[in-house]
């Protein structure tokens, strides 16, 4: 029986605007609902999962290209517990918005998120392939990398629909809210700082905020934190020293939660 790789994860100091991961034959792989700062694109190379994306929920296998924009609250599980394959890469967003510039797609600096979240594009599914084994591949050059990836990301905005350029809507407070969290997730905060800074309810803020986020306060500053510690431990700074920066109570909780949002443990992440 062939046994399960474990996850791998690629990134360069010469390109601190992408990072690449993969999982070859992964079976008990699960997610928990998150969220990425970065934007972010796939591919299922084998296999067949659920594929959730705010409200959307779909079934992909092989040939599958997913897409998920800063933000987007999402999970994808293999189906019964199988064993599946993917690809994804995760691309800084301030680097996006200039290729987004560039192409005419974003005129006042913000990112053009997507109304697509899943695709079977063919031409993407096969340049996502063919980016992610020339970043990967240790003997390509400089320049071919860095090609390629520009190549490839101005092909996703030239393929994606791009969701209407207007203002989301909903309480200005929720904003603060996520704000406010953002700040401070690496010390305990009680709810009624958060309604503070938010000027809501408490009984307002629990019911809006997953509406408008996709999780809860207590499920989004756990996220807050997991995305600090990503970027920690992609310094190689300690995994203790890591844990308690971003506000967990021991290393023990950090493995917890980064294990279920990030299927694999601080240290295979960082390497």
């Amino acid at each position: 029986m062939r046994e399960m790789a474990g996850p791998r994860f690629w990134r360069d100091d010469a390109f601190p605007f992408i990072e690449a991961r993969s999982i070859d034959g992964g079976r008990g792989i699960h997610y928990g609902k998150h969220a990425h700062e970065a934007f972010s694109i796939g591919i299922v190379t084998s296999g067949r999962c659920t594929y959730l994306n705010g409200k959307k929920r779909e079934s992909i296998g092989a040939g599958s290209v997913v897409v998920m924009n800063p933000g987007d609250v999402h999970a994808c599980n293999p189906s019964h517990d199988e064993p599946w394959s993917y690809r994804m890469l995760y691309v800084d967003v301030p680097w996006l918005i200039r290729i987004q510039q560039d192409l005419g797609i974003s005129g006042n600096h913000h990112f053009r998120p997507f109304l697509t979240t899943a695709t079977t594009q063919p031409e993407l599914y096969a340049g996502l392939h063919r980016l992610y084994d020339i970043l990967t591949d240790q003997e390509a050059e400089h320049l071919h990398k860095h090609s390629a990836a520009l190549t490839f990301m101005a092909a996703v905005q030239q393929a994606l629909s791009p969701a209407p350029a207007v203002p989301r809507h909903g309480h200005r407070g929720l904003a603060r809210a996520a704000e406010f969290m953002k700040r401070n997730y690496a010390r305990p905060l009680k709810l009624h700082e958060i309604c503070s800074a938010a000027d809501l309810s408490p009984s307002y803020l629990i019911r809006a905020f997953k509406e408008k986020y996709g999780l809860t306060p207590h499920a989004y500053l756990t996220n807050c934190r997991i995305e600090f510690s990503r970027s920690q431990l992609r310094l190689g700074r300690p995994i203790a020293e890591v844990a308690v920066a971003a506000g967990f109570s021991d290393q023990a909780h950090l493995q917890r939660s980064f294990k279920k949002l990030v299927a694999a443990t601080p240290g295979q992440y960082r390497g």
